[in-house]
């Protein structure tokens, strides 16, 4: 069995080669409950552990160089400019910005409704965790929405606020490209700090949770249902935590 899992693990991850393992476990469990075998010559035999490096998430200047408040800056128009700038201050997932149409923005009490996702190929189904959710807008979001739609053709109520003159939404191979080529025109070494557009939502709720902001309302706009999964979103740096010492020099201070 030791032998078997190092050959596995030779040509596939850790999560693979953890399934495998676990098939021929629950096969020996069977043959042993019916006595075709004396012993289990899985026991003993463990999952790999797999270290997963953390998800890199964009600093505040990063984020002001890459959507400053006049210009494209690095994307190459207002779609992509507008669509990763969503990303970036809503934290909203790939899916449910693609499958985003007009209907779902309400301009007058600045939120926007998440009801659908795409979920590939031309499958739009409810979103993530299976509930709709309501996203508050700030005004700079509100009027860099306006202005995509003054820009864009087709702006009905049905239709996708990211899509090509046929009405068809952008996709995955648009999406990759337009983030990689923008992250690489802002010096950004993405490869290197495993970023990613779903980075975006990973820095959002970094830094609303670092403004002391209630946990639990951070959730419901993202669309987390419990604290763990948050958690897993989090990632603390030295400047989020430089707050600590001050604390600690508090103490012997009168």
């Amino acid at each position: 069995m030791l032998d078997l899992r190092s050959r596995l693990l030779a040509k596939n991850t850790p999560a693979t080669v953890n399934k495998a393992i676990g098939i021929v476990k629950v096969i020996f469990r069977e043959a042993l409950y019916r006595e075709e075998i004396s012993r289990d010559p899985t026991a003993g035999v463990g999952k790999i552990k797999e270290h997963r490096k953390e998800r890199g998430t964009f600093t505040a200047e990063e984020l002001r160089a890459l959507f400053p408040d006049y210009g494209y800056g690095p994307w190459q128009d207002i779609h992509d400019h507008t669509c990763f700038y969503l990303a970036a201050v809503t934290g909203l997932c790939r899916g449910e910005i693609l499958a985003l149409r007009w209907r779902h923005i309400n301009f007058e009490r600045q939120v926007l409704i998440v009801s659908e996702a795409w979920k590939g190929g031309n499958e739009i189904g409810p979103p993530k965790w299976d509930h709709n959710r309501l996203v508050p807008l700030s005004s700079r979001t509100i009027d860099k929405l306006l202005q995509l739609q003054t820009a864009s053709i087709r702006i009905g109520p049905d239709d996708f606020v990211f899509c090509y003159d046929n009405g068809s939404h952008f996709a995955e191979k648009w999406w990759r490209k337009h983030f990689c080529t923008a992250i690489d025109r802002a010096g950004i070494d993405h490869q290197a700090r495993r970023l990613t557009p779903h980075s975006f939502r990973h820095t959002i709720n970094t830094i609303v949770r670092d403004s002391g902001h209630d946990p639990a309302k951070i959730r419901a706009v993202l669309g987390w249902m419990d604290e763990a999964v948050q958690d897993t979103y989090t990632h603390w740096d030295l400047d989020h935590l430089k707050a600590w010492a001050d604390i600690v020099d508090e103490i012997w201070q009168e």
